[in-house]
């Protein structure tokens, strides 16, 4: 009996270290689209030969800050974590209304940036299986019409 236990200690140790590395994962990606946002949006002022701060695309930059922020906040705490499947709810779901706000701040409707609702429920699957990426599913379409009536 005491074998039996110790097998379903190391095979919850081994599911946590495997869920923990796609947790990595998912911020690492976020961390890469916070930068290429950042990036593409100094490319697009200095372009125009605006002040970087001008105010006309300042909204980006607050929107890079911010997944920057919530970025690095949940990979310092991440190791920390015990409830990992409740941190990657809390992840993902800032995902998406991330990916709400940038649709919002591009232009709502016309946006480019409508494809991005994808890899949050890509993720989702991958993090949280078939009841996860389908209640994410329909939260990002009740995001997107929420963000239409605006």
């Amino acid at each position: 009996m005491a074998t039996l236990a110790a097998e379903f200690q190391r095979e919850m140790e081994s599911f946590d270290f495997a869920f923990r590395r796609k947790l990595q994962g998912l911020l690492l990606f976020r961390l890469l689209v916070a930068v290429f946002f950042l990036l593409l949006t100094i490319l697009v002022q200095s372009r125009n030969a605006e002040d970087l701060l001008a105010g006309r695309l300042q909204p980006l930059y607050y929107f890079s800050t911010i997944l920057f922020a919530f970025t690095i906040v949940g990979s310092y705490r991440l190791p920390g974590i015990e409830n990992l499947k409740r941190f990657a709810y809390v992840q993902i779901i800032f995902d998406v209304l991330a990916v709400t706000v940038l649709i919002y701040l591009s232009g709502g409707v016309d946006s480019i940036y409508s494809f991005l609702y994808m890899p949050v429920i890509m993720s989702a699957a991958v993090l949280l299986m078939k009841k996860g990426s389908v209640l994410v599913a329909s939260l990002s379409a009740l995001c997107y019409g929420i963000m239409l009536d605006l």
